[in-house]
């Protein structure tokens, strides 16, 4: 069965996992900062889907050849999202507010995109990766539960473990080159 349906790529698994993990908790922690509406859901879906469109159009513009730039970015900001609480920010008017938090929850997912697209760029194969992005994303969903015993902030700490997870299990293998 796994040599007929190739081998997980374990790279993709966590980027996955902790990308749905960082993106439910970006949502959610919006959320409490502007109220719960289905406006609000949907402003915060369409940022996220913004920033990955920034780093896909980043990707194709600027061409990075490896991601290993982007995860210092994507971790340095889960970092920062995990030791500046979002409720801090609340005290410096709404409107700064509502930038502020927006930045600190949003930036880890734009690093993520442009790691994404760039690790996609050299993928052995791509329904592989595909398929092993899915089932991380589902063991990021499972992690999400992990806030009901380390408290939600910390799933910054478990999103971050899953990236560093997925950066060390980076492919090293090079493009394949088409020749035509």
């Amino acid at each position: 069965l796994g040599a007929r349906f190739g081998h997980t790529q374990k790279h993709f698994f966590f980027l996955g996992g902790a990308f749905l993990l960082i993106e439910t908790k970006g949502i959610t922690e919006l959320a409490l900062v502007f109220g719960t509406t289905w406006v609000v859901a949907s402003v915060v879906i369409a940022a996220i889907l913004t920033l990955i469109l920034l780093a896909n159009w980043t990707v194709a513009i600027f061409r990075p050849m490896r991601p290993h730039l982007f995860y210092v970015g994507l971790l340095a900001s889960l970092l920062a999202g995990y030791i500046v609480p979002v409720h801090s920010l609340m005290d410096r008017g709404w409107m700064m507010a509502a930038v502020m938090s927006s930045a600190l929850l949003c930036l880890p997912l734009y690093f993520a995109g442009v790691v994404f697209a760039t690790s996609l760029k050299h993928a052995p194969s791509l329904p592989a990766a595909f398929a092993s992005n899915l089932l991380g994303a589902i063991l990021g969903g499972l992690c999400e539960y992990t806030s009901m015993v380390w408290g939600f902030r910390n799933l910054y700490l478990v999103g971050l473990a899953l990236y560093a997870l997925s950066w060390l299990f980076i492919s090293r293998r090079r493009p394949i080159q088409v020749v035509t």
